[in-house]
């Protein structure tokens, strides 16, 4: 607890409940679960360093909505041993592991997120950045922006989201004007109004 004070777990409880709310709101206003003449598009809720969070627990299910969560493989494997221990059941969670300040891993990582393996094309996706980028070198941070982007176009997403409570590289404070800025520099340039 002298390593966690009280006012850390209230600033993640905040944080969390705000990105609750506006990953709700992004959810919703995408393309859920229908079925085509051939395959089955699909809606994907992709969360970079979803450590513990539990969103993608939350969320998925009855809304026919894919959640992919990526982290370092130590981090999975915990996660999927608690998942397992508590007798958790969760089929439209998956996880990937990836290290995100490897551009290689964090590509591939995202690739795999936007695809699914019942031939299912992904055409809106959501990504979720919760304090992630700040444990991040700057230009990792960049790098992760940018193949959130150029990754989701690449696979044919026609709508693209970013939800983020996170440190964006190159921004001091929170001015939206940088952080704008930065957004637009990653490839962002039809997703910020």
């Amino acid at each position: 607890r002298a390593l966690y004070p009280r006012l850390h777990h209230q600033n993640v409880l905040l944080r969390s409940r705000y990105l609750d709310t506006v990953v709700d709101a992004a959810l919703a206003s995408r393309t859920e679960m229908t079925t085509g003449s051939a395959t089955t598009t699909t809606t994907a809720l992709v969360t970079l360093g979803a450590g513990f969070c539990t969103r993608g627990l939350r969320v998925g299910g009855e809304r026919g909505i894919r959640c992919v969560e990526v982290d370092l493989p130590a981090v999975v494997d915990q996660k999927r041993r608690l998942l397992v221990d508590r007798g958790v059941v969760a089929p439209n969670l998956d996880f990937l592991s990836a290290d995100l300040s490897d551009a290689a891993q964090t590509a591939e990582a995202v690739r795999r997120a936007l695809k699914s393996d019942d031939n299912a094309a992904v055409i809106s996706v959501v990504f979720v950045l919760e304090a992630v980028l700040v444990y991040l070198e700057p230009d990792a941070a960049m790098r992760v922006l940018t193949t959130c982007a150029t990754a989701a176009r690449a696979a044919g997403c026609r709508d693209i989201a970013l939800c983020f409570a996170d440190r964006i590289p190159g921004v001091a404070g929170v001015d939206e004007a940088d952080v704008r800025r930065v957004l637009l520099e990653a490839g962002w340039d039809d997703l910020v109004a």
